[in-house]
């Protein structure tokens, strides 16, 4: 599943090629609005689905078309990783590197997967170009498709304050760190990312894996 900048870029490429009969401003808050569940008051499974076809959402009004959306990006990012050809090169130059235990445990998987979704969002952030639009997406009134999840007000809202501010500028260490402190991870979870992100962002291997998932989802789409 990858984190949020990567799937609004993806979901712009779906829009403009084929789902630009929905509404923007709700097909792009339902696409941002799963992963609420971070912040604690709502289980995954309320608001994400398997099994998600592109015409089950092309037949959806736009808010939940965007939450399915989300579901279908995430079951495609979970294949492309599981199959793509280099990722045992993470785990052994991370391994080699310290940043990993000499018996890997599943968690540490995880983790590297984390520090993977973070660099595409940075990677990610340039293929879109009009930022203020989501912003003020953001800041907008709440949907009543929103709140029909059973969640506060409060809840809604901080959840895309968080967002705002990730949104706001290309991430970078700052942002990062206040992105995943709003998620719960700890301090010490979040210095390991970034070190582990410093040192594999430079390296050829990284750049060839952004270029393929890029070339991934435009396949996907039939772009």
């Amino acid at each position: 599943m990858p984190a949020p900048i990567t799937h609004l870029v993806v979901a712009e490429l779906a829009f403009d090629n084929f789902l630009g009969y929905k509404n923007r401003r709700e097909f792009y808050l339902g696409n941002c609005f799963p992963d609420i569940r971070y912040l604690g008051k709502i289980r995954r499974e309320a608001t994400h689905f398997s099994g998600i076809t592109l015409g089950e959402i092309k037949a959806e009004d736009s808010f939940l078309a965007g939450v399915k959306f989300h579901s279908w990006v995430d079951g495609l990012r979970m294949r492309f990783v599981s199959n793509y050809s280099n990722f045992n090169y993470w785990k052994e130059i991370l391994s080699a590197s310290g940043f990993l235990s000499s018996n890997l445990l599943p968690t540490e998987l995880r983790n590297i997967d984390r520090c993977l979704k973070l660099l595409e969002d940075a990677f990610f952030y340039q293929k879109k170009d009009n930022w203020e639009e989501v912003i003020g997406f953001l800041k907008s009134d709440l949907l009543e498709e929103e709140l029909d999840f059973g969640l506060s007000r409060e809840v809604i809202e901080r959840w895309r304050n968080v967002l705002f501010n990730y949104f706001s500028q290309k991430p970078d260490k700052i942002t990062r760190s206040k992105f995943l402190v709003a998620l719960g991870f700890t301090q010490d979870q979040i210095d390991w990312a970034e070190d582990v992100i410093a040192f594999l962002k430079d390296r050829k291997e990284l750049r060839k894996f952004i270029n393929d998932f890029w070339r991934f989802w435009k396949e996907q789409l039939n772009l």
